[in-house]
């Protein structure tokens, strides 16, 4: 007779509580993680015992720009910028315990850095076999051409699929690129903690600036209540943001969470506390999963496609301030008895006067955005154009671009999203000839 999901959670919940944090590379556990249980993987212990085969060696560390604040144990010798494969019998032994995971989680959060948009012509700061004569910008590690445009990645695809198969419910972004949207991730599921460059009320945010309050405070939710968090591309160097698959990780020792797994081609310091540690491309990663869950294959698509009326004015249910407007039954929207009139006209034409609303300009500390304020407090400027390229909209205030993406239109429309990133100056209400 066939196990019920909730047996099968209750034994992933046991085999993960009992295996302690593994410290050292020579224990198994550290290669592979925490899920596996000598009783039933009997039939996998061999297979178990072998570490991934190494494809790149480096003796140099992953990167130098962080400090390790947040990380428990100093980084030991072994962790070095050398890249590692798991072997393809492994490999499937490893998809397979990710696909139950996922079905057996209440609540799966992404937790990504610059590895997953690598592929996407997207430099990183950490260090790796793909940066091999790419020429990076010397603190971000942000190639300077066409970053604009670039398109998603299989994984971005991947894991918007998964979004929509209810199997993510949530992805804090250490990224700034907009590729999760660009595939069809939504807005208001992703939380761009380091700033987005789509997103003008939350610019990029310098290591020396502070995050914006309301993502810290949604960040430090998700990291409190996440049941499953995948690391995906990222180095774990430090960040205050860490801490979402690290807590979530100290849960799952007492049974209470899933807790984390780590899909890399570099160890972390973290390696040692993944519930599941698998060695690979997440493009990789991804296609076998979703063979093995027979889900439909990995989109190739390009970019999600968006169509505008000519006369670029949107009916949303905000403010004028742009906040969420809730009516009286609670629900942001369509709730309304009176129709469409209590909605805000979105004017996005070009020329239309706009302002940047519930923001963290300052906050961010980008040198260029300081004589903007200075000269401009209010952050008062004009919609200048549409750009297909980049699927976004420039906004000019006081000789600064700052750019919208379009997914923030269809967000808006449907009342997702708590706040909005500008709103026009003196908006008008009423769904007047708008779309």
């Amino acid at each position: 007779m066939a196990k019920q999901p909730n047996s099968q959670r209750q034994d992933l919940l046991q085999v993960i509580a009992s295996n302690p944090f593994q410290t050292h590379p020579r224990q198994a556990k550290f290669w592979h993680g925490r899920v596996f249980s000598k009783e039933q993987d009997e039939e996998n212990r061999m297979l178990l015992l072998l570490p991934p085969t190494m494809t790149w060696e480096s003796p140099d560390k992953p990167r130098d720009d962080h400090h390790n604040t947040n990380i428990e144990d100093d980084p030991k010798s072994w962790l070095t910028a050398s890249e590692y494969q798991d072997e393809d019998r492994l490999m499937q032994l490893k998809i397979q315990k990710l696909a139950e995971l996922l079905r057996q989680s209440k609540k799966t959060v992404v937790y990504s850095g610059a590895g997953i948009s690598v592929a996407a012509g997207i430099g990183q700061a950490a260090r790796g076999s793909s940066q091999n004569g790419t020429k990076k910008h010397p603190i971000f590690g942000i190639t300077k051409a066409n970053k604009m445009s670039a398109k998603p990645t299989p994984t971005h695809y991947a894991l918007g699929a998964l979004a929509s198969n209810d199997l993510i419910h949530g992805w804090i972004q250490q990224n700034h690129d907009g590729l999760p949207q660009k595939a069809g991730f939504p807005q208001d599921k992703i939380n761009e903690i380091h700033g987005s460059w789509y997103d003008p009320s939350n610019p990029v945010v310098k290591y020396s600036g502070s995050l914006r309050h309301s993502e810290y405070k949604w960040m430090v939710k998700e990291a409190e209540s996440a049941d499953l968090v995948l690391v995906l591309g990222t180095s774990l160097s430090g960040l205050n943001a860490d801490q979402v698959p690290i807590k979530a990780a100290h849960r799952s020792l007492q049974g209470k969470s899933l807790g984390m797994v780590i899909i890399n081609l570099q160890q972390t310091p973290q390696d040692g506390k993944a519930s599941l540690r698998i060695f690979g491309s997440t493009d990789n990663v991804f296609r076998q999963l979703f063979h093995h869950m027979k889900l439909a294959p990995v989109p190739k698509s390009i970019s999600k496609q968006y169509k505008f009326p000519k006369d670029k004015k949107f009916l949303i249910p905000y403010d004028a301030q742009g906040d969420l407007y809730l009516v009286s039954n609670g629900s942001g929207g369509g709730g309304n008895n009176d129709g469409d009139s209590y909605k805000m006209v979105w004017d996005l034409n070009v020329n239309a006067k706009v302002q940047i609303v519930n923001h963290n300009v300052e906050g961010a500390g980008q040198p260029s955005h300081q004589p903007v304020l200075a000269q401009n407090p209010e952050l008062i400027g004009r919609v200048i154009a549409w750009d297909n390229d980049s699927m976004s909209i420039q906004i000019s205030i006081s000789g600064a671009v700052f750019r919208l993406g379009y997914w923030w239109i269809e967000t808006a429309m449907q009342g997702r999203a708590l706040t909005l990133p500008l709103v026009n100056v003196s908006p008008k209400f009423g769904g007047d000839g708008t779309q």
